[in-house]
């Protein structure tokens, strides 16, 4: 079951998200939100995703890890 209370996503193993993600595991959460292990039945590899609390501060904060986690990919050739 997913469901949305005080801008908190509840994440539970086995639900799906877009009929893309199986939620295999809750990693963590945090003052931010959630981290969660997924299956991505599309590229059908192993996935963390990570849901933040409904606020626009915090969604600011993500767009700007958005941006440190690709230019890490761009300038990690070997991962």
């Amino acid at each position: 079951m997913l469901s949305v209370c005080s801008g908190d996503l509840f994440l539970v193993r086995n639900d799906h998200i877009g009929y893309r993600f199986q939620i295999v595991e809750i990693l963590g959460q945090g003052a931010f939100g959630q981290v969660a292990k997924a299956h991505d039945h599309k590229t059908k590899t192993d996935v963390a995703i990570k849901i933040i609390k409904g606020d626009e501060k915090l969604y600011d904060q993500a767009l700007v890890e958005i941006q440190l986690l690709k230019y890490i990919r761009e300038n990690d050739p070997d991962d």
